[in-house]
């Protein structure tokens, strides 16, 4: 269910940031490790999605 929950996550993410004129992917790829280091996350905190989020290209 975790995996069911951060995609809702991603996806309110995604709404926000377009009601704001930005620009926002989701994500499974990251460095894992050195996100759980930076965030002083323990052995059973997993990071499995992030968003990038920026202006959009200009058209």
């Amino acid at each position: 269910m975790a995996t069911v929950d951060a995609g809702i996550v991603c996806e309110n993410i995604n709404v926000a940031a377009a009601g704001l004129g930005l620009a926002a992917r989701p994500r499974a790829s990251m460095k894992s490790d050195d996100i759980k280091a930076l965030l002083g996350l323990n052995d059973t905190q997993i990071p499995i999605m992030n968003n990038v989020i920026g202006y959009p290209a200009a058209q």
